[in-house]
């Protein structure tokens, strides 16, 4: 464990005083500057630095250390913007301002005045314009040998690019993580500890983060770190959607926080995350959306639109749609890379899913993809795949008339039945697998199917032919013994058997006509019995066959209302 002894309140005060009344401008920025560096709750007020720090400036005005002023005027701007962005920007960004021109040539000066100046302008979408400022920002704290000011400035490049999708951004993530461990000392591993597990949720191990999110929690609360349970909820929170741990809503959010207003949509976020959306829509009862802080990043409304996507009003829903729109094909990441909440485009997708725009939700779910991909989310790709799978109409449910293992599976309207194998069972099948096709009955039976007409089997000449050589082959048996009578008579055997075939009672010929009716006959019987035997098991698709299937020299299952089916044999579907 890390000796970290308490802050004793009152002793600083009275040192502060003491600084005050001595008139020691010098010791009291020192001081003040030490207090800032402490930092604060993120999103709260701090009026105490707040004062501090102005009555320094205006001590410094007059003082021949620009270079401390400078310091003094960057902490005051940061200040001012992290506890109210909006209501304190215009005087946020006159104290930046006024800390670069005062910094002059001193490189730790201008490279903290670089931080007020990105800090004071930071909000949603503004990444490609701090990007240089970042740059400028880590030249100097290079120049200025400061390794904590130019790990910070990697820190805030890396959310800047991963805002815009940009993998880089990632990378670069992972550099801060090995410059703070480096740094040797309590913040920085806390710093690096935080951050890996935004790395590991990144690529959706979240195990790991849930792991290393933890480890920093303990190390930021040893050391006193303000922002340390601020930046381990923001981080659980995010992992809810990826399947992380749910915690009780109340750990990361106790009723003495000055956030506590937020309450009961973080209460419903988890609710959410835990499918119990009964739970989540008591909890927003009611809520207000004019007690939504202002914040320079989107992680709010991400939250808000989880919640309001699956609970909220219509009114809800397009409150958040609009905070969301502007900022389509952006990512969202909280602060400093505390946390990811993936693309703007797929909760825009989920609050247009919610709104009945399916279109919409379609395009935005379609492109949250893409930028999953680019970046390098798989888990939310996966998530936003999803979603957008779950927008395709259901393809409706397929009839079967299968034969597994010499039985027929029959399912028809929701309903299933089995019946043994026969042959008019195998009839069905083959109609349904060619609706509205004609089937000849030769084909059901077998058979090739034969030329159309009715014409003689064989033709006269054709019978004549026969007698005549029956006639030789009779004297030639009567004429022969041995070898050449077994011959002729197994030839005379084989002629009367075609003859009997090509012809009908009382010798006259017969017509293929009489041979496909008789195939009629026996496949209409064939069908017939098989219907009877599915009326017994299930009369609906009985009914339904009745009706579809129709029998005659060919066969053909076309019924009024077409219907998909699924068949084949020994449980392979066609």
């Amino acid at each position: 464990a890390l000796p970290v002894e308490p802050v004793d309140i009152a002793g600083v005060a009275g040192v502060l005083v003491a600084l005050q009344m001595a008139d020691e401008p010098a010791a009291l920025a020192a001081a003040a500057l030490g207090i800032a560096a402490l930092g604060a709750r993120s999103g709260t007020d701090d009026p105490v630095g707040v004062a501090l720090l102005e009555e320094t400036a205006g001590l410094l005005a007059h003082r021949d250390d620009a270079a401390l002023r400078s310091r003094v005027l960057s902490a005051l701007a940061r200040a001012v913007f992290h506890s109210a962005p909006e209501q304190a920007l215009a005087r946020a960004a006159a104290a930046a301002a006024e800390a670069v021109d005062v910094a002059g040539g001193d490189p730790a000066a201008l490279a903290h005045a670089l931080l007020a100046r990105h800090d004071v302008m930071w909000a949603a979408g503004t990444g490609s314009m701090r990007l240089p400022i970042l740059d400028e920002l880590l030249a100097a704290a290079e120049r200025a040998a400061d390794q904590d000011l130019a790990a910070e400035a990697v820190l805030l490049r890396a959310g800047a690019l991963i805002e815009q999708g940009n993998p880089d951004g990632v990378a670069e993530l992972g550099r801060y993580v090995r410059l703070a461990a480096r740094l040797g000392h309590a913040r920085g591993r806390w710093g690096a500890l935080s951050r890996r597990a935004t790395l590991a949720e990144l690529s959706g191990r979240v195990e790991e983060a849930t792991a290393a999110s933890a480890e920093a929690l303990e190390l930021g609360r040893a050391i006193g770190l303000p922002d340390a349970d601020g930046v381990f909820s923001t981080l659980r929170g995010s992992l809810w959607a990826l399947g992380g741990p749910l915690s009780p809503i109340a750990d990361f959010l106790p009723a003495a926080d000055p956030l506590w207003p937020m309450y009961p949509l973080m209460e419903a976020w988890h609710h959410v995350s835990s499918g119990d959306r009964a739970a989540a829509a008591a909890a927003i009862r009611g809520f207000s959306m004019r007690v939504l802080p202002d914040a320079y990043d989107l992680e709010i409304a991400a939250a808000a639109a989880v919640v309001f996507s699956a609970v909220g009003s219509t009114e809800q829903r397009e409150s958040v749609h609009r905070m969301l729109a502007p900022h389509s094909g952006l990512h969202v990441v909280v602060g400093g890379c505390a946390a990811y909440h993936g693309a703007v485009d797929h909760h825009l997708g989920t609050l247009e899913v919610a709104l009945g725009r399916t279109a919409a939700a379609t395009e935005h779910f379609t492109n949250a993809i893409a930028q999953h991909d680019r970046l390098g989310t798989a888990a939310w790709a996966e998530l936003s795949a999803t979603a957008l799978e779950q927008l395709r109409p259901a393809e409706p449910p397929r009839d079967a008339f299968r034969l597994v293992d010499s039985v027929w599976r029959l399912a028809f309207d929701g309903r299933e039945a089995h019946l043994p194998d026969s042959k008019g069972l195998g009839d069905i099948a083959t109609l349904l697998a060619v609706p509205g096709r004609p089937v000849h009955v030769f084909t059901l039976l077998g058979r090739e199917a034969p030329a159309t007409g009715a014409d003689p089997v064989l033709d006269r000449r054709a019978v004549a032919d026969y007698r005549r050589r029956l006639a030789e082959l009779d004297a030639e048996i009567a004429e022969s013994d041995g070898d050449s009578a077994e011959r002729a008579s197994a030839e005379r055997e084989a002629l009367i058997a075609e003859l009997r075939a090509a012809t009908g009672l009382g010798g006259r010929a017969r017509r293929l006509g009489d041979e496909t009716e008789r195939a009629r006959k026996t496949v209409t019987a064939r069908i017939r019995d098989a219907l009877r035997r599915i009326e017994r098991v299930h009369p609906e698709l009985a009914s339904h066959l009745r009706e579809g299937v129709h029998t005659g020299t060919t066969c053909s299952y076309a019924p009024d209302t077409p219907r998909r089916w699924t068949g084949g044999t020994s449980g392979v579907a066609d």
